[in-house]
């Protein structure tokens, strides 16, 4: 930052003199404090979304065990129990995180299959890319979205990277019924509400928001095997302060 103030003799201007602050600490404190609180924010949804999706799916299992005797739901309940602790867990270790790594892509998904069993999930291509722990919650939200809010049956994942671009891109298409017209262009926002189903999209924010961390994106379409959803990774670090 840079002042000037007037030299004045017998009250003439005669000249002025200039000063020079650094401010590049401040600039830099401010942009990690802002990048801090974002993440706070974001950590607080993931949580609490990923949470009630777990409740609920405990819930429903409850109601079919009390209604068919089921026995495999107290298998399902388990789980599930076991699914929230360890996204406690997760999100405790990442208020601790500083720094981006490398994941792998293929094993990221991999490690979430099991928690689908009624959705085939098929995965062509791998890449390691620019993330952290949150990664596993950006894809969980998008195979909880085709499960529960667009009763898909197949996911087909195809994992693409340019090296030349220093990005990879991975496309999700699920055979589900397609996002609303009125919103799709809104998709990614927190808050938005299917006007049909009356379900708001903060998965899907949750998704946004967590791929711009990462220096990322996230863009959806309907196409004519269903919606598909881009994301875009960085293959090699981002310059951070």
């Amino acid at each position: 930052m840079v002042s000037a103030n007037p030299i004045i003799n017998n009250t003439r201007f005669v000249g002025a003199f200039g000063t020079f602050t650094d401010i590049t600490e401040h600039k830099n404190n401010e942009e990690t404090l802002k990048r801090n609180k974002e993440m706070i924010n974001l950590l607080n949804k993931i949580l609490r979304h990923d949470l009630a999706n777990n409740l609920a799916v405990i819930r429903s299992a409850i109601s079919i065990y009390e209604r068919k005797n089921d026995k495999k739901m107290l298998t399902e309940i388990k789980k599930t129990v076991d699914k929230s602790i360890s996204l406690i867990n997760k999100v405790k270790n990442l208020g601790e995180k500083k720094n981006l790594g490398l994941y792998d892509l293929r094993g990221t998904i991999d490690n979430l299959r099991c928690h689908y069993p009624d959705i085939v999930i098929d995965i062509t291509g791998d890449s390691k890319v620019i993330a952290d722990e949150k990664i596993f919650s950006i894809f969980d939200n998008l195979f909880s979205n085709a499960n529960n809010h667009g009763n898909a049956k197949k996911i087909n994942i195809t994992i693409t990277e340019n090296k030349s671009q220093n990005n990879t891109k991975v496309k999700v298409n699920n055979n589900g019924k397609d996002i609303n017209k009125n919103i799709i262009n809104n998709i990614f926002e927190d808050g938005i509400m299917d006007d049909t189903t009356g379900n708001t999209g903060i998965g899907l924010a949750i998704v946004k928001q967590t791929m711009k961390i990462y220096g990322g994106s996230a863009e959806a379409i309907n196409t004519k095997n269903g919606p598909l959803l881009t994301l875009v990774f960085k293959n090699t670090k981002i310059k951070t302060n």
